[in-house]
């Protein structure tokens, strides 16, 4: 291998290091978020009518949505991290 393509073997795991950290930011904030939104909700009486009854299922579905979007994120960082998933669009030594 020559240093060029050690060079550009090094970009490549930097660039996935950093895209698995944003990953997993993007994870901890959506089920933060999307954690805060159910308990509110669920505190608020969202399942009595109180805005009415396709408000309050509209705000449950969409906390859950955010959940389940942060836990998808956050195994995709963990995919992207530890090599499982070869991101590179065009890897011509494989």
């Amino acid at each position: 291998m020559s240093d060029i393509d050690k060079e550009i073997a090094e970009f490549h795991a930097a660039a996935r290091r950093r895209k698995a950290i944003i990953y997993g930011v993007a994870a901890v904030l959506l089920i933060g978020l999307g954690g805060l939104i159910l308990v509110i909700a669920f505190s608020a009486g969202a399942g009595e009518e109180v805005v009415g009854p396709r408000y309050s299922v509209r705000v449950i579905v969409g906390g859950a949505a955010m959940v389940l979007a942060g836990l998808s994120a956050a195994y995709n960082a963990y995919r992207i991290g530890s090599g499982q998933v070869n991101d590179v669009d065009y890897d011509p030594g494989r």
